[in-house]
C-alpha cells in the first residue's frame, strides 16, 4: 500500500500540462522581444560611439558648426537611451517558460514579478509580450531613422 501512495504522488508530481497555443504564442514572441532589446541596445551603442568619434573628429579640425550637428544627434541618441531602458525595464518572463542565461550571465529578473504574472491568462501574456515587441520596433526604426551621413552633410 504505502508503495501504490508513493508512485501516485510521484506520478502525481511528475504530471506536466500541455501548454496553450496562446501561451506557447506568447512565448515566441517573448523570445523575439529578448532578440530584439539585444539588437536595440547594440544599435543605440554603435551609434553613440560613432557620433562620439565624429563629434571629436570634427571638433579637433575646428569644423564647430558640424561638431555642434552631431552634439544633437548625441543628444537624440541618449534620450533614445533612455527610452529604451524604460521599455526593457518593462520587460516580463512568462512564468515557466524555460530559458537560459549566457555563460557569467546572472539571473537577474524579479521573482516577485513573476508570481504577480503567474495570475494572468494565456491571452494576457501574449497581449503584453506583443505590446512590449511594439515598443522595441518602434524604438529600432527611430534609431534606424538616425543618420550620421546625413547630419555631417546638412
Amino acid at each position: 500500500m504505502t508503495f501504490a501512495i508513493a508512485a501516485t504522488m510521484a506520478s502525481c508530481g511528475d504530471h506536466t500540462h500541455e501548454k496553450s497555443e496562446t501561451l506557447k504564442q506568447a512565448e515566441q514572441v517573448h523570445e523575439q522581444v529578448v532578440q530584439l532589446s539585444e539588437d536595440v541596445a547594440s544599435m543605440i551603442h554603435s551609434k553613440t560611439d560613432k557620433v562620439g568619434e565624429k563629434m571629436q573628429e570634427y571638433a579637433a579640425a575646428g569644423d564647430s558648426i558640424t561638431a555642434s550637428k552631431l552634439e544633437m544627434l548625441n543628444g537624440k541618441l541618449e534620450a533614445l537611451h533612455t527610452k529604451f531602458h524604460e521599455v526593457e525595464n518593462g520587460i516580463v518572463e512568462i512564468p515557466g517558460h524555460e530559458h537560459t542565461h549566457a555563460d557569467g550571465e546572472a539571473c537577474d529578473h524579479d521573482h516577485a514579478q513573476e508570481a504577480l504574472m503567474e495570475g494572468l491568462s494565456d491571452e494576457q501574456h501574449l497581449e503584453i509580450q506583443s505590446e512590449q515587441k511594439r515598443l522595441l520596433e518602434e524604438l529600432k526604426s527611430e534609431i534606424e531613422s538616425i543618420s550620421l551621413e546625413n547630419t555631417i552633410s546638412e
